[in-house]
């Protein structure tokens, strides 16, 4: 959904698939909500568990492993970008791009802008990180801890629909950096995959009687969504009411296919290996897949072939690029780390490895 979203193929040159890219391509903004639902479900699932077998969260340990699984590929990503900037542009050091890239350093990119502007969704999964060990710890401490998760779960689905209104009224035009990214108004679809993750782990009889009904939780997620593709991201409904729509949908999906099978058939092992590719395919994706395809449209001209042919091309072109280039940047950076950090600071139970092996890649 993220790479047909930043495809710049315009679907007025799909020909007859015109229609059908339109709505893919309308409603690709949302793939970044279910990936903060199932972001929370994991990470959130980790953390839960953990305090309900020790009694406690090891923030300091949590906080450590979250950085060496995010950091490294996340900070190559940047000197690669900052040095090709600096080389394609001898007037700008490399230290200025380096400030002009400040924002990413300090993670206050969804708020400040940047010039990869895809990285936002990483800032406010970095300001997650460092709020769930902090809210669970407080959480277990206070009487009634148990409602903690389903009440903060709902103070946050009314309270950042509110602030999205709020931001739309007092605010206007939109603006991505104002109305879309700050993680204080998308804060609802991370923690609504903690509050999933609780529901599992407090009341699974609940859970797996839901989870059967897979298809009628995968059709209303649909239901949900669809809507939204015929619809502007910039508009009202959508910035205020659609996204609680996109990470309800994504909540759904979770849900519904929880209780699959992990990395089975060949279907579900290509599955699997994207999961753990997923992470450096987003951030290489627009560096590579977009400019690739930028290029091979300039030098391949309209009229060679059949619009369809062409656009499915190079949509294919674009995403083959961003898994290649994704896959290869995680072999050299992410394994090579990740192998170490599970030497140096491994989970101090196996056990909480939830369904597949390091929670894809968590």
């Amino acid at each position: 959904m993220v790479l047909f979203w930043h495809l710049p193929a315009p679907a007025n040159e799909a020909g007859i698939l015109q229609p059908l890219v339109e709505r893919i391509h309308g409603v690709g903004w949302a793939g970044v909500d279910l990936f903060f639902v199932l972001s929370g479900f994991l990470v959130g699932g980790l953390l839960i568990k953990e305090q309900k077998e020790r009694g406690a969260i090891d923030a300091k340990r949590f906080l450590i492993r979250r950085a060496l699984k995010i950091w490294p590929g996340y900070f190559f990503f940047l000197f690669v970008v900052i040095g090709v900037k600096a080389w394609l542009a001898p007037d700008i050091s490399f230290f200025e791009s380096c400030w002009i890239f400040l924002p990413n350093f300090l993670h206050l990119q969804n708020y400040l802008g940047s010039q990869r502007a895809h990285t936002w969704s990483l800032a406010v999964e970095e300001h997650f990180y460092l709020l769930l060990p902090l809210f669970l710890i407080v959480a277990h401490r206070c009487r009634r801890a148990r409602w903690g998760v389903p009440g903060a779960m709902i103070v946050l689905a009314v309270g950042c629909l509110v602030l999205r209104w709020l931001t739309w009224e007092i605010a206007p035009p939109f603006r991505w950096t104002m109305h879309a990214y700050p993680t204080h108004l998308r804060m609802d679809s991370l923690f609504a995959g903690v509050a999933l993750a609780w529901f599992r782990q407090t009341h699974p009889a609940r859970w797996e009687g839901i989870a059967r009904h897979r298809v009628w939780l995968v059709l209303g997620a649909i239901v949900l969504v669809a809507p939204l593709s015929w619809m502007s991201v910039q508009s009202k409904w959508v910035v205020c009411v659609g996204f609680s729509q996109a990470w309800f949908a994504g909540a759904l999906m979770v849900l519904g296919l929880s209780t699959s099978s992990a990395g089975t058939g060949r279907l579900g092992r290509l599955v699997a290996w994207m999961g753990t590719a997923s992470y450096a395919i987003y951030l290489w994706h627009v560096d590579a897949g977009v400019v690739v395809i930028r290029k091979v449209a300039a030098l391949w001209p309209a009229g060679n072939m059949p619009d369809e042919l062409r656009w499915l091309a190079l949509a294919a072109i674009m995403v083959g690029t961003s898994v290649l280039v994704g896959w290869l940047a995680m072999k050299a950076i992410e394994e090579p780390v990740l192998r170490w950090r599970e030497r140096r600071y491994p989970r101090k139970n196996s056990s909480l490895s939830m369904t597949q092996p390091d929670s894809v890649g968590k």
